[in-house]
């Protein structure tokens, strides 16, 4: 299971890569004065699909939430595989084991849980987020913060309407 989580960790740190890709290059575009925002995006709405693939990503993860959540042989799984390792770490030499890499696959199952593991993705995800870019923007403040775009969240908000209106007409 540890290839399987290590390839989980991976994608996770691949998304939130993305993520603050997506959202980098959304602050860039949604610029009042800019020509193409003016000409392209403000008129035509081509920005829904950009917004659509970043809450793909989301709703992945929220998904991803949910399974583990629900399903209780991954808490079962996870309680008895910190036994294990609880006894290796009392012989390690019984185990074939080393306490360095011991030690090491400790802090990865730690690093799994609470980034994954404990149904909290969602939320761990988007506060790193928030933090990795608030890092980005105190080690370069040239760069105007996306949260401070005001163009951005206007067609962010209008983006969310559009949706919530359409879920609406659904419901109804």
């Amino acid at each position: 299971m540890l290839a399987v989580y290590r390839d989980m960790f991976d994608l996770i740190k691949k998304a939130v890569a993305v993520t603050k890709n997506i959202i980098y290059q959304m602050n860039g575009l949604f610029r009042a004065k800019t020509k193409l925002y003016v000409e392209l995006l403000k008129k035509n709405n081509v920005y829904l699909e950009i917004f659509d693939n970043l809450g793909s990503i989301l709703s992945s993860l929220s998904t991803i939430d949910l399974i583990i959540m629900d399903n209780v042989n991954f808490q079962n799984y996870w309680q008895q595989y910190n036994q294990m390792l609880l006894l290796a770490k009392q012989n390690p030499a019984k185990f074939n084991m080393t306490d360095k890499k011991l030690k090491k696959i400790m802090k990865f199952c730690a690093k799994c849980y609470t980034t994954f593991l404990s149904g909290q993705l969602f939320n761990n995800y988007l506060s790193g987020l928030i933090s990795s870019i608030e890092e980005d923007l105190k080690a370069n403040p040239k760069v105007e913060s996306p949260f401070k775009n005001k163009e951005l969240m206007e067609q962010f908000r209008e983006y969310l309407r559009v949706k919530s209106d359409k879920i609406m007409v659904l419901l109804n």
